[in-house]
């Protein structure tokens, strides 16, 4: 149930995340493409959290996030393209820049001063992956990358002169022709400054600049290498220890609403926990400046052994003030929410929709003529063998006189609220299931 809640909620370009471990990833994931379609499916990651001693058979180090779009062809069609920024990137181009303010255009010092810089940096800093990139130009640092033809067997790979800049003489070419063909090259050297590297003399084959500004992002990886014991000390930082066991990582989470979210977007994560899914949000807004929103929900978790256990209110809702405000030597991420308790309101006083002139309005769309508008658990109107209908409020007590109807006629088009979840109720072939457009729900009562 919540999970077709979380279908109707999730916005065309959104996606949802679900972790779970080895105990129920393929029940799970048969939900999953029953609910959200398989259509719809982006990825299976996995979190590699670190080696379990006790094991008896296999040590299982890792957990799982099951990745699916509210529709996958829509973001295909937007030319969504997911990426990170690779590790040590922005410490070396901060480098970089500090270099430049210092020495200007003087790139034989400035590259002399990052070789250095390099040489010093700590062998577990991912910054030193990039030390490749130690030469620059007027356009920023780059690495002379190989200006060879691939060796793929093609016999006529271009072999036409590059004349040195300084000599004037045909450089020394690949035994394998040139990468590019004429043209391409022509125009990478006629750009200010050129995208060819030369050496001293024309006895070095030219390379293509390959500058670390232009590849300094990386698809999402699909494996997460992050210790699970992290998480569980920032809890006990923040709330003593023993209070929640087994926390999401703050890290993990913030990569991936940072990978897909925009700094005005709001997540929900309707399993809340201790609150990580918050703590990551503001992290961001923190970072960048966005106004990310969140909805945490949750119960209390209470039991007939511990009737007055809250982990919301002294859990959830504690961390999250805690981060906000700081706590120890760590300052406040800054932020605001609200902590409200939930009980249970009868769907009909949620909002008040003018469904008559909602009717009114899926009928224009639809239909020739406008049937008239009755109080009842759905409206319906047909024309020979097609067929609208409308459920303003769902209730199962509708399903046996709708699915009647339904089965008299050749095509249906279904309209309500909860769409996915009255999908599960009512499953045919000629019968097409759609969400209230937002342009109506907005126009007729929804604010």
């Amino acid at each position: 149930q919540r999970l077709m809640l979380a279908k109707d909620l999730l916005r065309q370009d959104g996606v949802i995340f679900v972790s779970i471990d080895d105990n129920e990833i393929f029940a799970l994931g048969m939900l999953m493409n029953k609910v959200f379609g398989i259509d719809n499916f982006l990825a299976t990651l996995v979190w590699e959290k670190g080696k379990k001693g006790d094991a008896k058979f296999f040590s299982v180090a890792h957990e799982y996030l099951l990745a699916f779009a509210g529709s996958k062809s829509f973001l295909t069609s937007c030319g969504t393209v997911w990426r990170r920024c690779k590790a040590g990137v922005d410490e070396v181009l901060s480098q970089y820049h500090e270099l430049r303010q210092q020495h200007g255009s003087d790139h034989a010092r400035i590259r002399t001063e990052m070789m250095k810089w390099f040489r010093d940096l700590p062998a577990t800093n991912p910054a030193k992956q990039h030390k490749h990139y130690s030469w620059s130009d007027e356009r920023g640092l780059y690495f002379p990358d190989n200006f060879h033809g691939p060796d793929d067997g093609r016999a006529s790979r271009p072999r036409y002169d590059i004349l040195h800049p300084v000599t004037n003489q045909p450089c020394k070419k690949p035994s394998t022709g040139w990468r590019w063909e004429e043209a391409r090259t022509v125009a990478a050297l006629a750009e200010k400054p050129p995208r060819i590297h030369f050496g001293l003399d024309e006895s070095t084959i030219p390379c293509r600049k390959s500058y670390l500004i232009e590849v300094n992002s990386e698809p999402f990886p699909s494996v997460i290498y992050k210790d699970g014991r992290a998480a569980t000390l920032e809890v006990e930082r923040l709330l003593g220890k023993g209070v929640f066991n087994f926390p999401k990582d703050i890290e993990v989470l913030a990569d991936l609403i940072r990978l897909t979210t925009e700094p005005d977007d709001l997540i929900l994560d309707f399993f809340a926990g201790s609150g990580t899914t918050a703590h990551a949000v503001l992290k961001l807004n923190a970072e960048d400046g966005g106004r990310r929103r969140f909805i945490l929900v949750s119960n209390t978790e209470a039991t007939p052994d511990e009737p007055d256990k809250n982990l919301c209110r002294d859990v959830c809702a504690r961390r999250v003030r805690r981060v906000i405000e700081g706590y120890g030597n760590t300052p406040g991420l800054g932020g605001d929410f609200a902590y409200l308790r939930c009980r249970r309101i009868a769907p009909g006083r949620l909002v008040e929709i003018e469904h008559e002139q909602v009717w009114t309005a899926l009928q224009m769309i639809h239909r020739d003529t406008l049937e008239p508008y009755s109080p009842a658990d759905f409206l319906w109107a047909d024309d020979d063998d097609e067929a609208l209908a409308y459920v303003p409020r769902f209730d199962k007590a509708c399903l046996p006189a709708l699915r009647k109807a339904v089965k008299q006629c050749g095509s249906v088009v279904i309209y309500s609220w909860q769409p996915e979840t009255l999908r599960q109720h009512i499953r045919a072939g000629h019968v097409q299931h759609e969400a209230i457009p937002e342009s109506l729900a907005r126009r007729f009562g929804l604010k």
